[in-house]
């Protein structure tokens, strides 16, 4: 789509209230609501929804070490469940073996079995001089097809000791991926704005200023686009271990961001015709005269 869109509005003041508009989609996928006031851009949040269940299987040595080498864990969740964070693009994280515990995450013992035994969670207390502990979230991301994907991303960290370290807590770190869904959405073409087209919440008296001024649309909407990011990925536990003692931010692309586009120049002025005169003449009122 073409910017400017023909923007859709909400008239909803609690961006916590709005509920996924595009349920016809199989598919999973999202909607961004931005909230404007006085034409600047406010609070905003990623709505997922969707009629189809994300299923991410991955190996429990991805993410809790070399210990849980053959078991498989499985996460199946709603769309329309996952709560990412205002003005974020991740949700909370939450504690791998609480999900565990609590049967959120499925296991399968390394036949491919079931975990009915709960045979993993002595794995936790096997070796006590080793801590094991990860945590987990689900994130909005670029995919490698340069649309939004939804990621469910790991550290090997307990949630509460993750949680206790600033860098770890926002959208930038590098993480363990476990796997990625493209989600559906409306897109602009990528020529001058690009990403997923926003639903924009303001009050009815401002919408004709809002879409009388597409250049500070533009500007604004650069900020919230900024928060799309290609995420830094550890790509072993090893790593992955070594990183969460000493964390700091990780090395994101943003290829939604774009360019304010320039604004149409006024038509040029023309020049007042000059009448030639030949070679060896001059000019004297409206005649010719020669030498």
């Amino acid at each position: 789509m073409q910017f400017p869109p023909e923007w859709t509005f909400a008239d909803v003041a609690n961006l916590e209230a709005y509920q996924y508009s595009r349920m016809e989609d199989r598919k999973p996928g999202m909607e961004i609501i931005v909230h404007f006031l006085d034409g600047k851009a406010g609070d905003f949040r990623i709505v997922l929804g969707g009629a189809s269940i994300v299923s991410m299987k991955f190996d429990g040595s991805k993410i809790f070490g070399p210990r849980f080498e053959g078991y498989t864990f499985l996460l199946e969740q709603w769309p329309s469940e996952i709560f990412i964070r205002h003005n974020m693009a991740s949700s909370a994280w939450f504690d791998g073996e609480l999900a565990i515990r609590s049967n959120r995450l499925t296991v399968f013992t390394p036949d491919g079995q079931p975990d009915e035994e709960d045979s993993v969670l002595a794995l936790f207390t096997a070796d006590k001089r080793t801590v094991v502990g990860a945590s987990l979230r689900w994130a909005v991301v670029v995919g490698d097809d340069c649309r939004p994907a939804l990621m469910l991303q790991s550290l090997p960290l307990a949630e509460n000791s993750l949680t206790a370290k600033p860098p770890l807590r926002g959208d930038a770190p590098p993480i363990i991926s476990l796997g990625s869904v493209t989600l559906a959405c409306v897109m602009f073409d990528g020529g001058v704005a690009a990403g997923p087209v926003p639903i924009i919440a303001c009050l009815e008296e401002e919408r004709p200023a809002f879409v009388g001024d597409p250049l500070s649309a533009h500007r604004e909407l650069q900020r919230i686009m900024g928060i799309f990011g290609q995420p830094e990925y550890l790509l072993s536990f090893k790593d992955a271990a070594a990183f969460v003692k000493k964390p700091k931010p990780g090395l994101r692309d943003f290829p939604f961001k774009r360019r304010a586009p320039s604004p149409t120049p006024p038509p040029a002025a023309k020049k007042p015709k000059t009448q030639e005169t030949k070679p060896g003449s001059f000019l004297y009122r409206n005649f010719q005269l020669f030498a």
